[in-house]
């Protein structure tokens, strides 16, 4: 199994979520995994890995934290436990 994993930061985000790209970070929270065929499911998008993402609530400071492991297959992110992960992501901040 090739797994991957890096740590997601979003600073000072505002308590609605609206960033100036325009675009909205999750402040409650999220999981998200990716479509059964792998990718991320954006249209044209050539991404073809599968993953998982985890972010966590928006802190008091505005700050968005989470992870993204990604693997090969849908069977290796399926078998990794949510221990196997966030051990993933820890070692990727060292």
């Amino acid at each position: 199994m090739v797994a991957r994993a890096q740590t997601i930061q979003y600073d000072n985000v505002p308590e609605d979520g609206m960033i100036d790209t325009g675009a909205q970070i999750p402040v409650g929270g999220k999981n998200y995994l990716s479509p059964p065929d792998g990718g991320c499911g954006a249209p044209d998008c050539q991404c073809v890995n599968h993953h998982f993402m985890r972010l966590f609530p928006r802190d008091e400071n505005g700050t968005v934290f989470g992870y993204c492991v990604e693997c090969d297959t849908r069977e290796e992110i399926e078998a990794m436990t949510e221990a196997d992960m966030v051990a993933l992501a820890h070692r990727s901040m060292h």
